[in-house]
């Protein structure tokens, strides 16, 4: 992964105290700009949920990026970030949203 899931448990100056799934470690970086890239804010509570990123308290690429592998585990493949709809490519069918169903609910509704 690029981007790992990690709590703070410490700042000093450029130096980053974090506790993440392989254990604790220290982060140093080169200057404030370097910190403030390396380090983001993390989005808590159910995002697969979130249907619309520009909801989200704090949004950046791995909110993001988290948010739609979240969604897309959930079966939930397409996210509107504003007026934009991202599809994420499940690589396996989905009859709940393509199958005969879900073709006859939309021939019945007009569409």
């Amino acid at each position: 992964e690029v981007w790992e899931p990690a709590v703070v448990d410490a700042v000093d100056g450029l130096r980053v105290q974090v506790h993440a799934v392989g254990g604790a470690r220290e982060l140093t970086f080169k200057d404030a700009a370097t910190l403030e890239d390396g380090v983001k804010r993390r989005n808590e509570g159910d995002i697969a949920t979130v249907d619309d990123l520009v909801r989200l308290p704090f949004l950046h690429e791995p909110a993001i990026l988290h948010v739609l592998r979240s969604r897309a585990r959930a079966g939930l493949i397409y996210t509107n970030v504003g007026a934009i709809l991202l599809a994420v490519n499940p690589f396996k069918r989905l009859p709940e949203l393509y199958g005969n169903n879900a073709v006859e609910t939309q021939r019945s509704a007009g569409a």
